[in-house]
């Protein structure tokens, strides 16, 4: 995910959940949250605690959200890659879409056709350190024959799926289990985070150091206060700049897709 992705995100998040967005223009929005979203999102416990108890109607809290400094007046949020009212989104969607099971529906549906079962997950790997920066991943396992492919969602955009299998279709058996599935895609996507990440690992390390030594340069250990403010600065510079990468998955399903789109998806 891009800083440019967050915004039609977070739009579609309240879209979908029944909150009504009252304004919105590049870059800045205003919603009007429903119930469910002040008590999941707000942190306000003992109003509503006090509003149920009382049998009172609440007043679910309208919210301002910015997605650049340029917007940024003091009055709204700034949600960008690695904040925590992004992630508090992520959560939300990953529990309440954490599985699904969906069937290809091709154009004829009309003859006899077996169905490949995939185990697909979704996700985001977040980087912090020199930049941040998060990458959105899907990948798919043939439950067959364990083939993996990456960016699977992504070959699958102009594909019709639904959550009932067509008639005249059966689903092949699994011969690989999903908790095996799931232990294969981690590994082997580490492995690829490993390989890829050389780079802004040692850049970060570098401007780690670079800092901490310009920190030590400037700050003496004459008293205590100063002594807690190197300890606090310290801190802060690791916090931010050492390198640290994570993988999150959001959800996955299992997706049984036509022996032709299989073909495809192993060919490309």
């Amino acid at each position: 995910m891009k800083q440019a992705d967050i915004q039609p995100f977070v739009s579609q998040f309240f879209n979908q959940h029944g909150a009504h967005i009252t304004h919105e223009e590049d870059g800045f929005m205003t919603v009007q949250l429903t119930e469910t979203l002040d008590k999941q999102l707000m942190n306000r416990p003992f109003y509503w605690q006090y509003v149920d108890t009382m049998g009172f109607e609440g007043e679910p809290m309208t919210v301002a959200f910015s997605f650049s400094d340029k917007h940024q007046d003091g009055q709204s949020e700034l949600i960008h890659l690695g904040s925590p009212r992004l992630h508090q989104l992520f959560q939300i969607v990953q529990r309440e879409g954490a599985f699904t099971t969906l069937f290809e529906h091709a154009e004829s549906e009309s003859d006899t056709k077996a169905l490949d079962p995939w185990f697909v997950m979704n996700g985001f790997i977040q980087y912090q350190g020199a930049w941040i920066a998060e990458e959105q991943i899907s990948i798919g396992i043939l439950l067959t024959n364990g083939t993996m492919r990456f960016a699977w969602m992504d070959e699958m955009q102009d594909h019709h799926f639904k959550t009932i299998i067509p008639p005249y279709h059966y689903k092949i058996p699994t011969i690989i289990s999903i908790e095996s599935a799931l232990q294969k895609m981690t590994s082997q996507l580490n492995d690829r985070i490993t390989n890829q990440s050389q780079s802004f690992i040692n850049q970060s390390i570098t401007l780690y150091n670079r800092e901490m030594n310009l920190l030590q340069t400037l700050s003496s250990e004459d008293t205590q206060s100063d002594q807690t403010f190197i300890k606090q600065s310290e801190q802060h510079i690791y916090d931010r700049l050492y390198p640290n990468i994570s993988l999150q998955w959001i959800n996955g399903g299992m997706f049984y897709t036509t022996q032709q789109t299989t073909k495809q998806l192993i060919h490309v």
